[in-house]
């Protein structure tokens, strides 16, 4: 008898390890830990041996004329008072061109310091993938202080050299390490640090398919698979129970214990139709280089031909490499012409005389103390006037107080806060001591530079589009003192970096 009662519990035991199991928070591996901190050690241990790679991705995109027309006309609608007929017009004639299918190939070298270079190649592909036409060359850097941006269209060459990081060598950019994997590891991350993953289950094909929370409810399911290295290889992020977008990928041992994304895909999903896709792109990736003990030899170097437009944004000079004429020491500085030098000068004199008279001065009260006493506090620039959305600037009740109200576009709590949607930007002639961005839910705020000399100016654009040159001349414990008037279009490519984004 108790030999057969030993059977029936070795079967019985045996049953449940082979059962697919589901696993809250609350349990844990024979390994020590809960199961989604031992997956997520798991993830970090393969991305953590990538010091640096090199790789060559090639996207196939498409996206619909539909959805592009939509994003067209949102544009035209919301800054048509501000856009001419003739832009309004090229949008249109852009439109008509527009191709669905497209085509990016990318050489890729990057280090986890965030030094960056990026090649591209874009153009038309056809709908079956089909050898596209090439139309526009690209080569990006950033050495952590300075950045290079070259690009070749046509029979144009242009190069601008500036200290400010271009969108497409940082972290934003869209890159198969990042894409694939990447960011599904800091949400993962946050959502054990908040204790917000939902549930974890370990399938038949010993994957585990893992359920979080990130974003004001949006539910992140990932599929992480132990037999290619404990990578993401499928991602979907629900809206409201609604299917946004799904990403997933191929993985292979490109280096001993190193996985890497080699062939992927991204969708996203309408909103309004969850059946409508708006992107579908898919990628392959090759010639991966992992921990190059070379990589750096010749990054940051780009050899620009002759005829090449040279800005150098850190200085405000021009040049066209070739030209003698018009090249001075370095290949940078002194090119001017002593005419050209002599004609800026005096034209920003013009200006600065004209501007004068047009400047605006006020105190904007810091947010605490204005609130205690019920005054206003957030300056709306196209009125020069203060606000009270009675909240902090930060918070959703005030954004929408002010969206409501129409106006409202910066406050002072020790840092300047940009309201309702507005920008603040550091100018060409403060590159040297940017401001610092913290991004918000609502609001985001922006360190002024430590140590920060006054009076120092920057670039407010407003949710409209406006830009405005503010000076802050005073900062005193109550506040601040500011002077501001508006830019017109041909003033603000005096204080615009080249490198913004529009």
């Amino acid at each position: 008898m108790k030999r057969v009662i030993k059977v029936v519990l070795a079967v019985f035991f045996l049953s449940l390890l082979l059962i697919p199991y589901s696993i809250s928070m609350g349990r844990s591996l024979s390994e020590g830990g809960d199961l989604a901190k031992f997956l997520l050690d798991r993830i970090l241990d393969n991305r953590n041996n990538v010091k640096n790679f090199k790789c060559t991705a090639e996207y196939h995109t498409y996206m619909p004329k539909e959805f592009i027309q939509k994003i067209v006309d949102n544009r035209i609608k919301k800054t048509q008072e501000r856009l001419s007929l003739k832009k309004q017009q090229r949008l249109a004639r852009n439109l008509d061109d527009y191709n669905e299918y497209t085509f990016l190939k990318e050489r890729l070298a990057l280090d986890n310091e965030g030094c960056t270079r990026v090649e591209m190649v874009t153009g038309i592909s056809g709908i079956n993938g089909s050898l596209p036409k090439e139309s526009t060359k690209r080569i990006l850097t950033w050495d952590g202080e300075k950045s290079i941006t070259y690009i070749e269209r046509s029979q144009e060459r242009t190069a601008i050299l500036s200290n400010r990081q271009h969108l497409e060598t940082s972290r934003k950019h869209r890159q198969p390490w990042r894409v694939f994997g990447g960011m599904v590891c800091d949400r993962f991350a946050k959502a054990v640090a908040d204790d917000t993953v939902t549930n974890i289950e370990r399938k038949e094909d010993g994957t585990y398919h893992v359920e979080f929370l990130f974003n004001n409810g949006v539910k992140n399911i990932s599929v992480i698979d132990p037999s290619q290295g404990y990578s993401v290889t499928l991602e979907e992020n629900y809206v409201n129970g609604q299917l946004k977008s799904r990403t997933k990928a191929k993985f292979g041992e490109v280096s001993p214990n190193i996985w890497f994304p080699v062939e992927g895909e991204m969708v996203s999903f309408s909103k309004d139709n969850p059946a409508q896709v708006l992107m579908r792109a898919t990628v392959n990736v090759s010639e991966i280089i992992i921990n190059d003990p070379k990589f750096y030899d010749g990054l940051f170097h780009v050899d620009f031909p002759k005829g090449t437009i040279v800005s150098d944004a850190t200085l405000g000079l021009r040049y066209v490499v070739g030209e003698p004429m018009s090249e001075g020491p370095n290949g940078a500085a002194n090119v001017k012409s002593l005419h050209e030098v002599a004609m800026d000068t005096l034209e920003e004199m013009a200006k600065d005389t004209d501007q004068k008279q047009e400047e605006v001065e006020l105190f904007v009260p810091k947010v605490g103390i204005a609130l205690e006493q019920g005054g206003p506090f957030v300056l709306g620039l196209a009125d020069g006037k203060l606000v009270n959305p009675q909240n902090k600037p930060e918070s959703e009740e005030s954004n929408n107080f002010l969206k409501e109200l129409g106006k409202g576009d910066i406050a002072w709590d020790g840092t300047v806060v940009a309201t309702r949607g507005s920008m603040v930007l550091t100018i060409k002639q403060e590159s040297k001591r940017p401001l610092k961005l913290t991004k918000g839910k609502w609001a985001d705020s922006y360190q002024l530079p430590e140590k920060v000399e006054l009076p120092y100016s920057m670039l407010v654009v407003t949710n409209e589009g406006v830009n405005y040159l503010v000076k802050v001349l005073k900062i005193e414990s109550g506040g601040i003192t500011v002077t501001y008037r508006e830019l017109n279009p041909d003033e603000l490519s005096l204080y615009k970096q080249e490198s913004e984004d529009s």
